[in-house]
Order: C-alpha cells, then sequence, then structure tokens
C-alpha cells in the first residue's frame, strides 16, 4: 500500500511488462514460422535471401505485380459500380428517395474510390513501368465505353 505515485508507476510497469511478454511471444512464433518454412523448401544455413540478391529481387517483383492486379481489379470494380450508380441515379424513372440513397451511396464510394486509387498509384510506382492516374481522369469517365484501364 505505497502513495498513489507508487501505485501509478506500478501499474504502468506491469503493462509494459505484459506488452513486452507479448512482443517477444509473437516473435518467437513468427520464428517458428520463418524455420519451418525454411525446412519445407530445404533452404540451408548459407543459403538466405539478402536484399539485392536475385531471388530477393524476383520475390518483391511478383509480391509487387501481385499488389498491382489486386489493387487493379479492386479500383476498376469500384469505378464501374460509380458509373452504374449515376447511370441509375439518371435514369427517368428514378425516384426522389432513391435519388438520395444513390447519391450518398456515390459519395460513400467516392471516398473508397480515392483510397483505392491512392493504393493503385502506389503499386504503379513501385512497378515503374505502370501508368498512375488522377481523380480528374476518373471523374472524366461518365460512360462504361470511357472505362478502359487494362
Amino acid at each position: 500500500m505505497g502513495s498513489p505515485e507508487y501505485n501509478e508507476f506500478n501499474k504502468r510497469t506491469r503493462k509494459e511488462e505484459a506488452e513486452h511478454r507479448r512482443v517477444l511471444d509473437r516473435h518467437e512464433r513468427c520464428i517458428t514460422v520463418v524455420e519451418d518454412l525454411e525446412r519445407r523448401l530445404d533452404i540451408g544455413a548459407g543459403e538466405h535471401w539478402t536484399p539485392g540478391s536475385e531471388e530477393w529481387v524476383a520475390a518483391a517483383t511478383l509480391t509487387w505485380e501481385y499488389q498491382y492486379r489486386k489493387s487493379l481489379d479492386r479500383l476498376q470494380g469500384l469505378i464501374v459500380s460509380r458509373l452504374l450508380e449515376l447511370s441509375k441515379a439518371n435514369m427517368v424513372e428514378t425516384g426522389y428517395k432513391m435519388r438520395k440513397h444513390i447519391t450518398k451511396a456515390i459519395q460513400a464510394r467516392s471516398r473508397s474510390l480515392k483510397t483505392a486509387l491512392a493504393r493503385y498509384n502506389a503499386a504503379a510506382e513501385n512497378l515503374g513501368d505502370r501508368l498512375a492516374l488522377t481523380w480528374e481522369e476518373i471523374l472524366e469517365m461518365g460512360r462504361l465505353e470511357d472505362f478502359d484501364l487494362l
């Protein structure tokens, strides 16, 4: 039963020690997974990849390609959804309440589109030879015929 300052200090110390133990446990699990993978792939002690080695560069390129394709697919899906929602909002038989609902969905999709665009541009920059897009270019795609990223 110490002073309030001592109790607070003791409480913080216990929290920090618990976090330290969690980090060490997580680290040990990661090491175990890596060792198991190396054993299954028959990677010897002196065969580890290093940054700049051929295997490292090939694996990094594959990872960037995968991220690029994944972000491109996501971006394309969001653009097509946005274009379809825009066309539905502009149909004659669409009522006022439905237009308001579609407008809210378009606004929410715009935020998702901006995030997907940032991820796409980052992945395109990693590969270096891919075309980067701007928000204005996406907004100019007013019809499905204008949409062609591939």
